[in-house]
Order: C-alpha cells, then sequence, then structure tokens
C-alpha cells in the first residue's frame, strides 16, 4: 500500500483542465502499475491492463491510497480517496520462470 504526495498527483495533472485539475485515467492506471510491478518484483511493467475502471473523478486535493495484491498470475490493484474506491484495474506481468 503506499500514499501518493500531493505534489506529485498536482505533477500528474499537468496540462488536465486548467482551472479544474482533474489526474486523467492513463495516469492512474500508470499510479497502480507502478506499485503493482514493486509488489510483483518485477523489473519490466504490466505486459496487458486486463481491465480498468474509473468510478471517480479524481483531483489532485484528493488523499490516495494505492493499493495490490497478487492473485493467480495477476495483480488487483486499487485507488481509494476517503475511504471510497475510485477507480481499480486488473494487470497482467510476465511470468516468472
Amino acid at each position: 500500500m503506499g500514499r501518493v504526495r500531493p505534489a506529485r498527483a498536482r505533477a500528474l495533472c499537468a496540462g488536465h483542465f486548467p482551472g479544474e485539475p482533474l489526474l486523467p485515467g492513463a495516469a492512474l492506471v500508470a499510479l497502480m502499475a507502478e506499485l503493482s510491478a514493486l509488489l510483483a518484483d518485477s523489473p519490466e511493467p504490466p505486459l496487458a491492463v486486463d481491465r480498468a475502471v474509473f468510478r471517480h473523478r479524481v483531483t489532485p486535493h484528493h488523499v490516495l491510497v494505492v493499493a495490490a495484491r497478487h492473485d493467480r498470475g495477476r495483480m488487483y490493484a486499487t485507488i481509494t480517496s476517503g475511504g471510497r474506491v475510485v477507480a481499480w484495474a486488473v494487470l497482467r506481468f510476465p511470468s516468472r520462470r
């Protein structure tokens, strides 16, 4: 589990809706992929995003908590804010031999 620093969240919003900053879905998936790669001990990014769902708008003012768990070869990641899930994704990493 990890928290997103407000300065990083503001940087991710750069250019996205001036006057009303919004974290783009790609940035949210990237946050989930980054934590998932750390937990999977993978030097490589995910091979695929099998599914991503965005449930609520996310601004840099939200406190974001990213969590992930490994199950049957996939990483299941969520981003929560204020106790509610704002986004989730299923990510696939290279299999280890």
